[in-house]
């Protein structure tokens, strides 16, 4: 209908790329909307697949773990009425409110991106002059970026840092780190922070959910030597020492 507001006819990422202005007022050319729909593609898939493939470096070396995640991932199971063996079709209808249930596997997901920050380091441009607290001035049109592992191996922020300890992000279990107290979001900028955060990370938790379900119903995880692949936190990020990760099919109950 032509006489509805332009807000209402677009209610999708390319429909609000469409009704965007340039800052000097100007609409967005095709090949303007073409290169941001393809940042966006690139940012969604890039950071969805490295935080998998670092999870499951994790959990391969950490059988305990790994255990803690099927006992949950069977009650839940149990719970949507698929049974405590189902296969990866199973998984893959697991709703929303089932997925938001295994906190346990979020804890996980959460401990393996505050090692490795699938995102690049946040770049911010100062819009003002302004002073910090330590006396450094940051003259307005500074770019600046932050490094979100120089906080989360803080030891101030973090008990432990260098342990790999999911129980530090729930509130009802204590782990080999001894934290006692859940970490506050504005100090885990994995998807970054305040208003820029990225709008698709409560999907993105989701949508990894599903795929780890999916693969431990039908496999166990096994990291040659039975150890995590090291990581190397050199020029602000992370890299790891491949270490091999089998996928072993399970003997599912007939």
């Amino acid at each position: 209908d032509a006489e509805q507001p332009q807000s209402l006819l677009h209610n999708d990422f390319l429909g609000y790329l469409m009704e965007m202005k340039e800052l000097d007022g100007q609409e967005l050319t095709d090949h303007r909307l073409c290169r941001l729909i393809a940042v966006m593609v690139f940012a969604a898939y890039h950071t969805t697949s490295i935080t998998l493939t670092h999870l499951f470096y994790d959990l391969a070396a950490k059988p305990d773990v790994l255990a803690a995640i099927r006992e949950e991932q069977v009650r839940v199971f149990v719970g949507e009425g698929l049974g405590e063996e189902c296969n990866a079709a199973d998984a893959g209808r697991l709703s929303k409110v089932a997925l938001e249930k295994m906190v346990y596997l979020d804890a996980c997901i959460r401990e393996s991106q505050r090692f490795a920050a699938p995102a690049m380091n946040p770049v911010r441009m100062a819009t003002k002059d302004m002073v910090c607290q330590d006396g450094t001035v940051v003259p307005k049109g500074c770019i600046m970026a932050l490094s979100p592992l120089l906080i989360h191996f803080d030891e101030a922020v973090y008990s432990k840092p260098h342990v790999f300890d999911p129980a530090r992000w729930l509130t009802d279990q204590t782990g080999p780190s001894g934290s006692v107290k859940t970490p506050a979001s504005r100090d885990f900028l994995t998807f970054g922070g305040g208003r820029h955060q990225c709008p698709g990370r409560f999907f993105a938790r989701l949508e990894i959910k599903c795929i780890v379900s999916a693969i431990l119903s039908e496999f166990d995880l096994v990291a040659e030597g039975g150890e995590l692949a090291g990581y190397d936190f050199a020029n602000g990020g992370c890299e790891r020492t491949p270490v091999p990760v089998h996928l072993k099919a399970r003997c599912l109950a007939a």
